[in-house]
This record gives structure tokens, sequence and C-alpha cells, in this order.
């Protein structure tokens, strides 16, 4: 049997959510089921989404294209009553994290660099200064491996959902708890628009549960894998919070090293 997904639509103007013969409309804190049948016209411009009856119009302008595109897609098959082909559970491929060897090698190249310049100019307390430049590309080192790990593991899945997820109606079955830092992972489970029935562990963490069952899920159409089911507000505060921290970390051999520079060529 065909999985028919219940596609949402989320933006300025309301929400939009799409079922397997009406389109729910809510706006203004009130909602209204129009059956698909009562649709005299649907057209989709820009980010823009109008559905007009016979006796009033609706517009919601979505958050993403790939948001709209999903909706104005699943809302044309149906409206032709077309049936969803069978659904198999997918098994997405892994996410491919390329390694952040570019700023290492910067850093290493600067160093070396460095010591070559000192060896052949000839400085007075070369290695005091070295030692110091050594310490400072360290710490500079460190800050940017964790401001890549921050933006890894707390802020790039929040990022591609904003930019370009889906969202359609699923639920939240279990959760996932972490001893260690005491939170909880949603399970989520939903058919993506295009038929595939997914359940997977969310790419948001939270602090509290929320009661089990029907939940919208915002997915990534690139990699289902990619999903979540409850707001991140406490993920993404961590993220930024920790961003923060590796900046003020950075700045540290940044500001150090331009005072010394300063002071040794353009003031003495």
């Amino acid at each position: 049997m065909a999985n028919d997904a219940v596609v949402v639509l989320k933006g300025r103007g309301g929400v939009f959510r799409l079922g397997k013969s009406e389109v729910e409309v809510f706006r203004g804190g009130l909602s209204r089921r129009v059956p698909l049948a009562a649709l005299t016209s649907h057209h989709t411009s820009g980010r823009s989404v109008v559905l007009t009856t016979a006796a009033e119009s609706y517009e919601v302008v979505g958050g993403n294209d790939a948001a709209v595109a999903a909706f104005a897609t699943a809302l044309d098959r149906a409206m032709r009553k077309v049936e969803h082909d069978p659904a198999a559970t997918t098994t997405a491929q892994a996410r491919q994290r390329r390694p952040m060897s570019l700023a290492v090698k910067v850093a290493l190249g600067a160093a070396t660099a460095t010591l070559l310049l000192i060896w052949w100019a000839g400085l007075e307390n070369g290695l005091i200064i070295a030692a110091a430049l050594a310490v400072l590309i360290g710490l500079a080192v460190v800050a940017i491996r964790c401001l890549h790990a921050v933006w890894r593991w707390l802020l790039r899945d929040l990022w591609t959902l904003h930019r370009r997820g889906v969202t359609v109606q699923g639920k939240i079955i279990r959760y996932q708890e972490s001893r260690a830092d005491h939170t909880k992972t949603p399970v989520l489970r939903f058919v993506t628009a295009t038929g595939r029935s997914m359940e997977v562990e969310s790419a948001v963490f939270v602090f509290q549960r929320r009661p089990l069952g029907p939940a919208d899920i915002t997915y990534d159409p690139k990699n289902p894998k990619i999903a979540k089911g409850q707001p991140a507000i406490g993920q993404l505060l961590c993220g930024l919070l920790g961003a923060v921290c590796c900046l003020a970390l950075l700045a540290v051999p940044v500001t150090a090293f331009g005072y010394w520079m300063y002071v040794g060529f353009l003031a003495g």
C-alpha cells in the first residue's frame, strides 16, 4: 500500500497542512479544512503558494524553496489523485564529513615560515620569539578546531534544515537519553513528501521531553536522516555560546600577534 505523506508548509501568512483529500489552513489562530475538490485554482510564485476557492483565497509564503517545491509537488499529485508509489524504508547515505585539515596546514605553514624568518634574520632572542609564536599558533589551531566542532555537531544541521527543510506530519516514537550530559534525542518516524518511510534519530537534542505521538517533522530532502521534531532552542543556544567562546579564544593569539608585529616592526 502506498504511504500518504502529510506535507506541511509553514511561513508568513499561516500554515498549510496537506492531507489526502483536503488542505487544513491555519492563520490568525483559526483553522479551516478545505477539501481539494473545492479548490478552483492553485499556483506558486517564488516562495508564495496561493490556494483559491469559489469564496476566498489563502496565501502562505514559505521559508525556503525546497519546502515550497515539496508542498507544490505534493499538492499537484493530490489534485491529480495519483497514488504514491510503494515506499520502502530508505537507508540514507551516511553523511560525509570532510576533515578540517586546511586550518592545520595553514598554521603549520605559518609556523615554519616564521621560524625560518627568525633564523634567517638573526633576530635577538630568536628562541623566545619562536616559542611565543608557537604558543600563539597552537592557541589559534585549538580555537579553530573547536569552532569547527561546534559548527559540525551543533549548528550545521540546524542551518541545513533552516535553509532547505521540508515539513511533514510524523511521530516521535521514543527518546534516546544521554546520562553524560542529561540530554535526550527524539527518534522520529515519518513519510517524506516523495513517499519514503523513515525512522531516524533526530539531528537535535533536547533537555525536556514532549509527549510521544504526532509531531511536525522537518527534514532535509537531500538527506532525510537530518530531521528534527522539536524546536532546537537548547541546541542553538549551546552552539552560539560555544562559537562565542571559540572566537574569544581565537582573538587572544590574533591580538597578541598583531601587537607583536606593531611593536617589533612598525614602532621600532
